[in-house]
């Protein structure tokens, strides 16, 4: 006698009778292939990442109701059929060709992707108050007692002067109101149906009208403001003095916007409750500025902000706006103004609602070099306020400058550093400042697929911006032919200005002048010569100092040291102010190792300040090897160090200790003690940076530590990036990787 079969087999072969298995597989298949698809074109096509993300959770959904589906129906050239249990006959439950099954299976998922487009498409800041006040007519009030009677029609000028261009809103012109009002007066009394047909006619898209009334040294204004549908949109009502109207009215006002913004909030970065002025000037300023701020034209938006100040001087939101603003611009003439407006936003904090006081609490601690208290405080603010953009940003931007300038491979990868922005922009991808930093980082990597989509989403925001978006793409040419001169030169003429405009296109042109001075220095020879020629044209056309500097900068790091000093003795170079970038270059030589020990003295003396003789007394010895002379060298930068009061000279001396600690064969702790006191890579630390990725490449035992910070490129001054190129050949090749030492 057979034994019945185990339950767990019947089951398996009840899944394939049911083709519940065949269901599975096909749509596991399909389903990577969708998703592998979608990975590459999405990018491709600036689709928002939220779109993928939407598309994976529906497709992992649908898989249990495939199956269920599969279990229960099976789809036959006679139609639908019911499976039945095993020996009974399938019942038809839906005479329909397989083809129409399989279209509609087909459309949902075609409904599938459009609700996924839906879901996550941008959303753009509205224009913030409720439907029907972006448009106002202003209608002469009702006035009754002593001394009110002027405000009948004058409440049409003040109070569509006081809303007028307050962020969305606009009043319709006094004199327009006041002559159709007059038309229907003669005909009697204005009725409310006759008032909304006035603001019909003027295509407002509500109106607003009310009373003034006066007793003794009481006054009180009543208003309502009516959309033309016949809804109230809202009803104010203030009292003061009759001794001080304007005032009232002012209050009125504002009463008024806070009414209308309840509706929805008027910009996603702040709350209309932070707007603690009573003075309808300062908030007219403010919200120019914020405009202006969002737009990441960051001198507009100071100059915004000030007036919004000067009418209202403690207004601390618009101190701490004119902070973050004029933090902007990298300027050092400007850190007395930052510190000044983010005291004063601290100093009136106190009036802000607790989100935005904790926002100037932040601030005030990073620019007092606390920074990870402040970052400490944001992470505190956003467990509470998960999705407040604002916070975000500040977050991200705290987090970008926190390993910005770092060389380790430790430190976070560019994708990382990229992912804070990106959550910014997934809630708010309206404001322009987000988009500056990952637009960096890109293009410091040569990453043209990142490129391409912030500069596609960035185009759909800032449509206005052309000379910043001409920057960037041309930018973004270049780096996708490196080897092209042509394209170099043509981004090149956008980037070397000097103007003295402080918005998108300055950070445009600051974000691509070391990506491109790399491609440039990386030039073959024949190239490079067109490039030079090209750069000393555009001097003798009256070219500025970034040309300048960018010709130091390519002679001497491809070596053409002679060259490079006839440009820094020319009165041209002189001319511009570039003293100090003189000596910079005239030392650089050393710094590259590209010089022997007799150059300091060739150039005389005062050509070298004390600070770069004695680095390159430290940086020779490096060189040569020599533990004596690294020791009278760490000697002399120990007591150079204490007499200014300058710690860098300390870590110098212990990464020279750790120098010699390699030559005397403990060369892996030795190094490790040299990257230890080195820490992040700056423009003090970058010549001895070099020294210790050399002296990695040169050890078998610490050649790995070296190669991936070797292969990112040099985030630093960009005149090390071929050395670092250099170096990395040598690593490859010791390596046995001959190709990739032959391209680097």
């Amino acid at each position: 006698m057979t034994e019945p079969a185990p339950k767990g087999t019947s089951f398996f072969s009840e899944l394939k009778r049911r083709h519940v298995i065949r269901v599975a597989v096909a749509y596991a298949a399909v389903l990577f292939v969708v998703l592998q698809v979608a990975d590459l074109v999405f990018p491709a096509l600036s689709i928002p990442d939220s779109v993928y993300r939407f598309l994976v959770i529906a497709s992992l959904l649908g898989f249990p109701v495939a199956l269920a589906l599969a279990w229960a129906f099976d789809i036959t050239p006679e139609g639908v059929r019911r499976t039945a249990a095993e020996g009974e006959e399938d019942p038809v439950v839906a005479r329909v060709r397989p083809w129409i099954a399989y279209g509609g299976g087909l459309a949902a998922v075609v409904a599938v992707l459009v609700m996924a487009l839906v879901w996550a498409r941008p959303r753009v800041a509205a224009g913030g108050v409720a439907e029907g006040a972006d448009v106002i007519a202003v209608l002469p009030f009702q006035t009754r007692g002593e001394g009110v009677e002027v405000l009948g029609e004058g409440m049409v000028d003040l109070l569509s002067r006081n809303l007028d261009e307050v962020g969305a809103i606009r009043t319709v012109d006094p004199r327009t109101i006041l002559a159709q009002w007059q038309r229907s007066m003669d005909e009697g009394l204005v009725t409310t149906g006759e008032a909304l047909q006035i603001g019909t006619d003027v295509g407002a898209g509500s109106i607003l009208w009310g009373s003034v009334l006066a007793a003794g040294q009481e006054a009180r204004i009543d208003g309502e403001l009516i959309a033309l549908s016949g809804a109230s949109l809202a009803k104010i009502t203030v009292t003061g003095s009759s001794e001080n109207l304007l005032a009232l009215v002012d209050s009125f006002s504002v009463a008024l916007l806070r009414e209308i913004w309840r509706s929805r909030r008027s910009l996603p970065s702040f709350d209309v409750a932070a707007i603690t002025t009573g003075d309808p000037q300062a908030i007219r300023a403010f919200l120019r500025g914020e405009r202006f701020y969002r737009s990441s034209q960051w001198d507009s938006a100071a100059a915004a902000f000030s007036r919004a100040i000067a009418a209202d001087s403690t207004f601390a939101l618009a101190h701490y706006r004119l902070a973050r603003a004029a933090a902007w611009s990298g300027n050092l003439a400007v850190t007395a103004l930052v510190s000044r407006e983010s005291d004063l936003a601290l100093r009136y904090s106190d009036r802000l609602p607790a989100r935005e006081r904790t926002l100037v609490l932040a601030f005030e601690l990073q620019r007092n070099g606390q920074g990870a208290e402040g970052e400490d405080t944001l992470r505190a603010y956003l467990e509470r306020y998960p999705n407040d953009s604002e916070a975000m940003f500040v977050l991200a931007d705290a987090n970008y400058h926190r390993h910005d300038g770092s060389n380790r491979e430790t430190e976070l990868s560019v994708a990382e550093r990229i992912e804070p922005f990106d959550d910014v922009l997934s809630i708010d991808p309206t404001l322009v400042p987000v988009y500056i930093h990952p637009l960096e980082l890109s293009l410091q990597v040569g990453d043209t697929a990142r490129i391409n989509r912030y500069l596609s989403m960035l185009e759909r925001v800032a449509p206005g911006e052309t000379l910043a978006l001409e920057t960037y793409r041309s930018g973004a040419r270049a780096i996708e032919e490196p080897g092209e001169v042509g394209p170099l030169i043509t981004s090149l003429s956008l980037v070397l200005r000097n103007d003295a405009t402080n918005d998108l296109a300055w950070q445009a042109r600051m974000a691509l002048q070391g990506p491109l001075s790399s491609i440039a220095i990386s030039l073959p020879g024949r190239e490079q010569r067109v490039l030079i020629d090209w750069a000393r044209e555009r001097l003798e056309d009256g070219g500025d100092e970034t040309t300048m500097t960018l010709l130091a900068r390519l002679t001497t790091a491809s070596g053409r040291l002679r060259e490079a000093r006839g440009l820094l003795d020319s009165p041209r170079f002189e001319a511009a102010g570039q003293f100090v970038s003189r000596r910079y270059f005239i030392t650089l030589p050393v710094y590259l190792g590209y010089a022997d020990r007799d150059y300091p003295e060739t150039v005389g003396v005062n050509e070298i300040s004390q600070v770069g003789r004695l680095r390159s007394q430290l940086l020779f010895a490096i060189d040569d090897a020599d533990a004596d002379a690294i020791r009278e060298a760490i000697e002399r930068s120990r007591d150079y160090g204490r007499s200014v009061g300058a710690p860098i000279w300390e870590d110098l001396a212990r990464a020279g200790e750790g120098f010699i600690r390699a030559l005397d064969g403990d060369r892996v702790a030795g190094l490790a003690e040299v990257e230890d006191a080195l820490g992040p890579l700056n423009t003090q630390t970058e010549p001895f940076w070099l020294r210790l990725l050399e002296s990695m490449v040169s050890y078998p035992e610490t050649r790995a530590r070296a190669l991936p910070i070797l292969a990112r490129p040099w985030s630093g001054e960009v005149v090390y990036d071929l050395p670092r190129l250099y170096l990395l050949g040598r690593a490859l090749e010791a390596g046995g990787d001959a190709r990739g030492a032959i391209e680097a």
